[in-house]
């Protein structure tokens, strides 16, 4: 009984549990957080915003300012991308001189970004807003300009925060405290006899976290930018919705084309092995949870609203039970292209590779984590404060490890990806068609959800975890992390 007599014995065993876990999880040298840390934040600093606008003051010129600017920072960001990639690739293969490494691809090219970006706002703001400002005005907003930075936007603040961080566990690296590669407490007795293969698996995971995103923007270039470069404008069939529906299928399969050829010959194996027959009650199940998520949102939402219709606290019309249920765009289920090729990529190839090397809950756990490292570039944080920037980094990082858990639960006990692709692909037409009314933390109310469905799951129908085929028991010590 969970009220019962030794329920408080109970809580403190789950606490202490959850500690268990999360030390297992998290880097055996506290201090390569400051590192990751830094990477994460030079990343989320290109998406998010770089200025406030009180640098458009130039009235009917504010526009065109404005697109210049944005298409500036298009080019600026460039170093800052090489800088985070290169710094994921440190994690991993730091070299023989580590530090000489981090400052020459790491904090030089982010300065550079940073520097870049700073001077042209700098020339923006100190130019005169008509013929009449005197001289003297001028100076005094170059004057001012040292403090500028901390008045801007959230994508300098993250900016310079990610240099700080690097910078700070340089020197702990250059005095000895910490080192390279980041590293995780050792794997379980059961571990690969392949070095070949857990090789290849951690260049998968970096190509996964790192350059994978370029494949979208490489392919618009090949698509619409050539096309427009050689004729001036774009064709008509570039601008219809089937070329937009179809291209985000063309960039799925061009990931998953690399990544297959990145995992290598067994890799492809895996890959075809976890595309199988399955029950047709793992597919229910499957397609129940976003749906039956998404119902209670709603249903929970007209109740809410009902009662405070009933009491009159300030709902003055009547709420109806249909007004909460919206059919989505039938076109949005192409998005079941891009999701089986995700759930192939992370659970049918590298959740078995992980749990093998670190358990059952470790292993799905690590596999959500690259998974929410992998949209870390494509994410937007356009319009949001520092606070809001952090929120949405939150909010991602669980959606994918509570998502992730329960497509690893459906993947494991269907031995198949294709019920999880189901499921992944309706939660993201029910979010993308933004099913049913909005209101204040849906998001996190979604999550909550989603969180109930992967206990349960756990809790009432586990797996069971049998040790790999030609796997050996070893007393390991601490492994280069994925």
């Amino acid at each position: 009984m969970w009220l019962g007599h030794n329920s408080p014995h109970s809580s403190r065993r789950i606490v202490k549990r959850l500690i268990q876990f999360l030390r297992s999880v998290m880097p055996a040298r506290a201090a390569q957080l400051l590192f990751l840390g830094g990477i994460v934040c030079l990343i989320i600093s290109q998406h998010s915003r770089w200025w406030t606008e009180q640098l458009f003051e130039r009235g009917e010129s504010n526009e065109q300012f404005r697109v210049n600017l944005v298409l500036f920072l298009s080019f600026a960001r460039y170093p800052l991308i090489l800088a985070s990639m290169a710094g994921y690739f440190v994690c991993f293969w730091p070299g023989e001189r580590p530090i000489r490494r981090i400052l020459r691809w790491v904090c030089f090219p982010a300065i550079l970004s940073l520097g870049t970006i700073w001077g042209r706002l700098l020339y923006i703001s100190i130019q005169p807003v008509s013929v009449l400002e005197s001289s003297s005005s001028l100076i005094r907003k170059l004057a001012s300009w040292p403090v500028r930075p901390w008045t801007l936007g959230p994508g300098f603040h993250y900016c310079i925060l990610g240099i700080a961080l690097i910078f700070i566990y340089i020197r702990l690296m250059a005095v000895g405290s910490t080192s390279l590669p980041v590293i995780l407490p050792p794997p379980r007795a059961f571990e690969f006899q392949d070095a070949v293969l857990w090789k290849r698996t951690k260049l998968l995971v970096w190509v996964l976290i790192g350059p994978l995103f370029l494949t979208g923007p490489m392919l618009v270039f090949l698509t619409m930018g050539l096309a427009y470069l050689a004729s001036s404008h774009l064709p008509a069939y570039l601008l219809s919705e089937w070329s937009v529906r179809l291209d985000r299928i063309l960039e799925a399969l061009v990931a998953f084309g690399i990544t297959c050829w990145v995992a290598g010959r067994d890799g492809r194996q895996a890959v075809w092995h976890s595309i199988r027959a399955f029950k047709p009650k793992y597919a229910l199940l499957g397609a129940a949870v976003p749906i039956g998520v998404s119902v209670i949102i709603s249903v929970g939402n007209y109740m809410f609203d009902r009662v405070l219709w009933a009491h009159g606290f300030g709902v003055s019309w009547v709420p109806e039970f249909r007004a909460y249920f919206d059919f989505p765009d039938p076109w949005l289920l192409l998005l079941f292209f891009s999701a089986l090729f995700e759930e192939i990529v992370f659970r049918g190839l590298l959740q078995p590779r992980l749990i093998r090397r670190y358990g059952l809950h470790r292993g799905i756990f690590l596999v959500g984590i690259v998974w929410a490292a992998c949209h870390f570039f494509s994410d937007s944080y356009s319009g949001a404060s520092d606070i809001g920037v952090v929120l949405r980094l939150a909010s991602r990082v669980f959606t994918c490890l509570l998502l992730g858990f329960v497509f690893g639960w459906l993947t494991l006990r269907a031995r198949s990806v294709l019920p999880a692709a189901i499921a992944h692909t309706l939660f993201n037409v029910l979010v993308f068609s933004n099913f049913g009314p909005d209101f204040n933390g849906k998001d996190w109310v979604r999550l909550v959800l989603w969180a109930i469905v992967a206990y349960l799951l756990f809790r009432y129908w586990p797996l069971k975890e049998e040790p790999e085929p030609g796997a050996v028991a070893t007393i390991a010590e601490p492994e280069p992390a994925t």
